[in-house]
C-alpha cells in the first residue's frame, strides 16, 4: 500500500465515520506519518509517545508472520484492540509497513457489545438465567 492508497481511506473514513474516526497513521520502512488526527486526540500524545506507537507497529507487524504460522487461520489481516476510549485497528501490510486507524467505540458497537457481555462473564456481572 502507498501513502496515496492510505490517504484515500482516510478520505474514506471520514465519510463513513465522520466524528468517530480518531486518527490514522501510515508507516513503512523509512516513512511515518499521522495522516489524519482529531485535535484532542493529538493533544494527548508527544512525539516521543507517538514514536513508541510507531515502534510497537513495526514490532507488531514483524509478529505478523509467527501468528501466521501459529494459527491455523490464513492471513492475518488485522489487529483490534479495544480500550475504554477508544478501538485501535491495525492493518500489517507488508514486512514492514501498514495503516493504523483508531475510532471512537461509538463507531463498532456490536464489537463493543461482544467484548462488554464477555467481560461481564469473566468478572461475574453477567445476569443469571
Amino acid at each position: 500500500m502507498s501513502r496515496a492508497s492510505a490517504q484515500e481511506l482516510v478520505t474514506f473514513l471520514q465519510h463513513e465515520l465522520g466524528p468517530q474516526l480518531r486518527s490514522v497513521a501510515y508507516y513503512e520502512e523509512n516513512e511515518r506519518e499521522i495522516l489524519y488526527a482529531r485535535d484532542d486526540v493529538t493533544e494527548q500524545y508527544t512525539d516521543e509517545q507517538i514514536e513508541q506507537i510507531f515502534q510497537d507497529l513495526f514490532f507488531e507487524t514483524w509478529g505478523r508472520f509467527q501468528q501466521e504460522t501459529l494459527y491455523a487461520h490464513g492471513n492475518l489481516n488485522s489487529i483490534v484492540r479495544c480500550f475504554d476510549d477508544a478501538v485501535e485497528m491495525h492493518f500489517p501490510l507488508g514486512e514492514l509497513s501498514g495503516v493504523a486507524v483508531a475510532v471512537d467505540p461509538e463507531a463498532v458497537p456490536e464489537l463493543y457489545s461482544i467484548t462488554d457481555d464477555c467481560l461481564d462473564q469473566l468478572h461475574g456481572n453477567a445476569p443469571s438465567g
